[in-house]
C-alpha cells in the first residue's frame, strides 16, 4: 500500500471515530475537525498530484533502485552534484533486475534528469535484436525532498529514445519516495575538487502514452468516427496584447509519435483561412505528406487548470493519400500543459502590441469517418 493511500485511510479511520464521538454532542465541532483534517492532508495530496503526467498517459513500469549512489564534488566551498548511478529492479520482485539509471551534470542542459536503460523482454529482443532500450529525460516537475538529507522527487518528460523495446514508448519518468543522497549542509567541503559519494534509494515509475483518446467533456467528443492516430505536440503559442487583453496570434508545434520520439510533422496556424473557414493545419511528413486543415467545432473547454483549453476541431480540407478507414473528420487537442498568456498585474502592465510566446504540449487525436 502506498504511503499516500495509507495516510488517507489512517486519517479517515481517526476521522470516523472522532465524528462518531462528537456527532451527538456538537455538529459544529465535527465540521471544524473535518476541515482541519482535510487542510492537513492537502500538502500531501498536492505533491502527489503535481508529479502525475498529463491525462492520456498510463503507468506502465514500476521499479526500485539497487545500490544507488549520488556523487558530489567540492567546488568553491560547496558540494555540487556530479553524477549518479543506480541499478533498477522490479518493484514487485527486487531479485529481478530490469535495468539501470545514470545521471551526469551537464552545463549545456541544466534540466537534464538522467538516462534509463531497460532490459528488453524476450519478444522485444527477438523483434528488435537489441538487449536493452534507452530513454533520457529532462525535468518537467519537481517536489522537495521529504527530509533535508533526501534527494527531491521529480517528473521528467522523455527527450530521446534509442533502440526498440521496453523504453521506446516511454513518455514520462517519475522519481518518487526518494531517501538519502544529500550531504549535510554544514559538512566539510575544505578540499577543492574532493569527490564523495552518498547512498540513496528511490522508485522510478515509467509512463507510456495511451493508445486510445482520454475521456473528454461531452461537447468535445466525436459522435461518430474512429480515432486512428494520436501524436504528441510540443511548441509555442504566440500572443499579442491589444491594449486590454492578450489575443492568440498563432500556434507552431512539432509533432512526434511520443515525447522524445520520432518526428511526425508540424502543427501551425495558417495566415489565410480555407474556403470553409479552416486555419489550423496539421502537416504530416512522409512520401504522401498528408495535410489536414480544420476549425473549432465548438468552444474550447478548460479542463486542466493553468493550461490551454482542450478543443475539438472539424476538418475542413485535407490533401495527400487518404487512410484506409475513410476521410479525415476531426482533430482533438487534449492532454494540454502550459500555453497560456501571462497574468496582468498592476506592477507589470504590458504595452499595446507587445508579443508573448508561451510554451505548451498537447496530444492530438486524428479521427476519420466510420466506426
Amino acid at each position: 500500500m502506498s504511503k499516500l493511500r495509507w495516510l488517507i485511510r489512517a486519517n479517515m479511520y481517526h476521522l470516523l471515530h472522532t465524528c462518531a464521538f462528537v456527532l451527538h454532542t456538537d455538529r459544529r465541532t465535527m465540521t471544524t475537525l473535518v476541515l482541519i483534517l482535510l487542510l492537513a492532508m492537502l500538502p500531501c495530496l498536492h505533491a502527489w498530484k503535481n508529479l502525475m503526467p498529463p491525462v492520456g498517459n498510463s503507468l506502465a513500469i514500476k521499479t526500485k533502485t539497487r545500490n544507488g549512489v549520488q556523487f558530489y564534488r567540492c567546488l568553491d566551498g560547496e558540494w555540487l552534484p556530479e553524477s549518479a548511478y543506480a541499478g533498477l529492479t522490479s518493484f514487485y520482485d527486487t531479485r529481478h533486475e530490469v535495468g539501470n539509471y545514470s545521471w551526469v551534470r551537464t552545463h549545456y542542459s541544466p534540466h537534464y534528469s538522467g538516462m534509463w536503460h531497460l532490459l528488453n523482454n524476450a519478444g522485444d529482443r527477438a523483434e528488435s535484436g537489441d538487449l536493452t532500450s534507452l530513454v533520457s529525460g529532462k525535468q518537467f516537475l519537481t517536489a522537495t525532498g521529504k527530509g533535508p538529507r533526501d534527494l527531491p522527487d521529480f517528473l521528467a518528460v522523455a527527450t530521446m529514445h534509442k533502440n526498440r523495446g521496453e523504453a521506446s514508448l516511454v513518455s514520462y519518468i517519475a522519481r518518487v519516495n526518494t531517501k538519502g543522497g544529500v550531504p549535510i549542509k554544514d559538512g566539510a567541503c575544505r578540499w577543492e575538487g574532493k569527490l564523495i559519494k552518498l547512498p540513496f534509494e528511490a522508485e522510478f515509475h515509467f509512463w507510456k502514452q495511451d493508445m486510445i483518446p482520454p475521456t473528454t467533456p461531452p461537447v468535445l467528443s466525436v459522435a461518430s468516427g474512429r480515432a486512428i492516430q494520436g501524436v504528441y505536440g510540443q511548441g509555442i503559442v504566440t500572443y499579442a496584447f491589444d491594449g486590454s487583453t492578450w489575443r492568440q496570434r498563432g500556434i507552431n508545434a512539432e509533432l512526434y509519435d511520443v515525447p522524445g520520439g520520432n518526428k511526425m510533422g508540424t502543427h501551425f496556424t495558417k495566415v489565410t483561412v480555407d474556403s470553409k473557414g479552416g486555419s489550423f493545419c496539421w502537416q504530416f511528413d512522409g512520401p504522401n505528406e498528408v495535410v489536414v486543415v480544420g476549425k473549432h467545432a465548438c468552444e474550447p473547454v478548460q479542463v486542466t487548470p493553468g493550461s490551454l483549453p482542450w478543443s475539438l476541431n472539424e476538418v475542413t480540407t485535407s490533401t495527400g493519400k487518404l487512410n484506409l478507414f475513410g476521410n479525415y473528420t476531426h482533430v482533438q487537442m487534449v492532454s494540454t500543459t502550459g500555453g497560456l498568456p501571462p497574468m496582468n498585474t498592476a506592477e507589470a502592465t504590458p504595452r499595446s502590441g507587445q508579443i508573448y510566446k508561451s510554451s505548451f504540449t498537447a496530444i492530438y487525436w486524428i479521427y476519420c469517418a466510420g466506426d
